[in-house]
C-alpha cells in the first residue's frame, strides 16, 4: 500500500503534468486561430480557381486536355494507382493519425483487389515513419520532411511529377487523402480524386460573354496544372488546421483527466492520513486505559 509520502509525490507529478498539458492546449489554440485565418483566404482562392475552370466545362479544350482525360493504358504491366496521404508531423493529437492510417490501408487494399498496383506518397513525418516499414510501394518526395515545411513550391514539385507520370501512362489514377477541417471539434478524413482532374457538370451561366486571352488551350493548361498543385496545397492547410484542433482537444481532455486523478489521489491520501490519526488515537486511549487498570 502506498504511503502518504508516495501519494504526495504522485500528486506533485500530476500537477506538473497538468501544467504541460495546459500549456500545450494554449499553444495549439493560438496556432489554430492563425491556421484558420490562413484557411479562410485559401478557401477563397480555391473557390475562385474552381469557378475559372468551370468556364471550360463541356468544351472541346477540356475534353481533349490530357489531365481531364483518363490516362493512357500501357500495353504491358498492371495499372498503377497512387495515393497522396497527408498526415501530421507529431503525435499527441488523439486519433488524428490513426484514423488516416486505417482509411489509407483500406483504400490501398481496395485498389489492389481492383487490379491496380498501389503506391503511396506521404506528406508529413508520421505518414513517412508509418509506411517506410509497410509492404506498399513508397514513393519518396520532399513531403517526407514534414508538412510544416511543405510550402507551395514543394507542392508544385510533387504535382509536376504526378502529372508527368499520369500523362505518360506510368500512373493511371491519383487520389488525395487528408483530414478535412470543419470546426474546432469536427474534422474527418476525406479522399478525393486528384487525377484525372474532375470536370464540372455544367458550364457557368453567362460565361459565353467572357473573352479568354491569349488562347483558351494555354489558359486551360495553366489552370489545370494550378488546380492539381493547389488542391494538394489546400489539403495540407486543411490537415494542418485540423491537427491543431485535434491536439487542442486532446490536451484539453488530458488536462481534465489529470484533474480527476489529482482529486482521486488527494482523496486517497486524506483517507490514509485519517486512518493513521485514528490508529494513533486508539493507541493513546488504549495506553491510558492500561495505566489506569
Amino acid at each position: 500500500m502506498a504511503s502518504i509520502k508516495d501519494l504526495n509525490r504522485k500528486i506533485q507529478s500530476l500537477k506538473s503534468m497538468r501544467k504541460i498539458t495546459r500549456a500545450m492546449k494554449m499553444i495549439s489554440a493560438t496556432k489554430l486561430r492563425k491556421a484558420q485565418d490562413k484557411l479562410v483566404e485559401s478557401n477563397k482562392y480555391k473557390h475562385a480557381l474552381d469557378e475559372m475552370i468551370s468556364l471550360f466545362a463541356g468544351t472541346p479544350q477540356e475534353r481533349e486536355h490530357p489531365l481531364f482525360r483518363n490516362a493512357v493504358k500501357l500495353e504491358s504491366g498492371e495499372p498503377k494507382s497512387v495515393l497522396v496521404l497527408i498526415t501530421a508531423d507529431r503525435g499527441l493529437c488523439g486519433s488524428f493519425n490513426g484514423a488516416l492510417f486505417r482509411e489509407a490501408d483500406a483504400y490501398l487494399r481496395k485498389k489492389k483487389e481492383e487490379g491496380f498496383v498501389p503506391a503511396v506518397i506521404t506528406i508529413g513525418k508520421k505518414g513517412h515513419e508509418y509506411y517506410k516499414s509497410k509492404s506498399w510501394e513508397k514513393i519518396s518526395t520532399s513531403g517526407d520532411a514534414g508538412i510544416q515545411s511543405f510550402d507551395f513550391s514543394k507542392t508544385e514539385n510533387v504535382a509536376m511529377k504526378l502529372m508527368a507520370d499520369y500523362t505518360s501512362g506510368t500512373v493511371q489514377e491519383v487520389a488525395l487523402m487528408y483530414t478535412e477541417f470543419r470546426s474546432a471539434i469536427s474534422f474527418v478524413p476525406q479522399t478525393v480524386g486528384l487525377l484525372p482532374v474532375a470536370s464540372k457538370n455544367e458550364k457557368k451561366s453567362g460565361s459565353g460573354a467572357i473573352l479568354i486571352e491569349p488562347d483558351e488551350d494555354i489558359v486551360l493548361d495553366k489552370l489545370a496544372k494550378r488546380a492539381v498543385s493547389y488542391t494538394i496545397f489546400h489539403a495540407c492547410q486543411q490537415s494542418s488546421t485540423a491537427e491543431h484542433a485535434a491536439r487542442m482537444s486532446a490536451m484539453d481532455s488530458a488536462t481534465r483527466n489529470t484533474n480527476d486523478l489529482i482529486d482521486s489521489t488527494t482523496l486517497q491520501k486524506n483517507k490514509l492520513r485519517q486512518a493513521v490519526i485514528t490508529r494513533e488515537l486508539v493507541e493513546i486511549v488504549s495506553g491510558a486505559e492500561s495505566i489506569k487498570g
